[in-house]
């Protein structure tokens, strides 16, 4: 792998750029710090967008101008990050005098 990749850039084997593992630990960030504000920001601007499930959301193309694709996953994990869950709507009696 190493020698392909000094093969691919011209280098020397022992020149340290190839050595830099380019995805770290885990997966490279899909998107920057202002991409994910400005999801945020669009899914939480109106009750609609609020009330809107994940697909709704990126079916109705509400992201394309951020992001021209995008899964459920990635929004979802978005917004937990954020500290947005999702709760299903809900309602409780009241207490009666019994």
């Amino acid at each position: 792998m190493v020698e392909m990749k000094a093969n691919d850039h011209a280098v020397a084997l022992w020149d340290d750029i190839l050595y830099e593992n380019d995805l770290g630990r885990g997966r490279s960030l899909l998107l920057t710090r202002q991409q994910k504000e400005l999801i945020i920001q669009i899914a939480t601007s109106s009750c609609d967008a609020r009330e809107k499930e994940p697909w709704q959301g990126i079916a109705d193309g509400d992201f394309k101008e951020v992001v021209p694709e995008m899964s459920i996953t990635t929004f979802e994990n978005i917004m937990y990050e954020a500290g947005y869950t999702h709760r299903a709507p809900g309602w409780k009696p009241s207490l009666t005098d019994t």
